[in-house]
């Protein structure tokens, strides 16, 4: 019986992915790209500055895929979230996900999945255009 609950927990685990430490490892290193690449930006008078993050969140879809990248942009939202100055301008905190940059903020985590998709169309266009 004892061979029998094993099996089964080993099924269930394998059905359900986790993450491996290298996984997150190079997620969290991928958020960290992030938060410095964010600094890098032209501050204008709307309040909105002109940044490269946008770059970096097609490039991590691009290089992790959409489950990795979608780790890699949410972990990098809740780092700035709780408060770190991890936004242009080392700005952080919740008000910077409900003020004037939230909207955008929040589209990352789309952008990372959709570019996965983008990038398989121009990798393999035969997948859009098969007769």
């Amino acid at each position: 019986m004892n061979s029998t609950q094993s099996t089964s927990s080993a099924a269930v685990s394998s059905s359900r992915r986790m993450f491996t430490t290298r996984e997150l490892v190079i997620g969290g290193m991928f958020a960290a790209l992030l938060a410095v690449i964010s600094q890098l930006s032209i501050p204008m008078p709307s309040g909105v500055p002109i940044t490269i993050q946008i770059l970096g969140v097609a490039l991590v879809g691009s290089v992790l895929g959409w489950r990795l990248g979608l780790f890699a942009t949410i972990t990098y939202i809740l780092i700035g979230a709780v408060g770190l100055p991890v936004f242009a301008n080392f700005s952080g905190g919740f008000s910077k996900l409900v003020g004037v940059t939230g909207g955008y903020i929040w589209s990352w985590p789309f952008l990372a999945a959709w570019q996965v998709f983008i990038h398989t169309l121009a990798t393999k266009p035969e997948i859009l255009f098969s007769t």
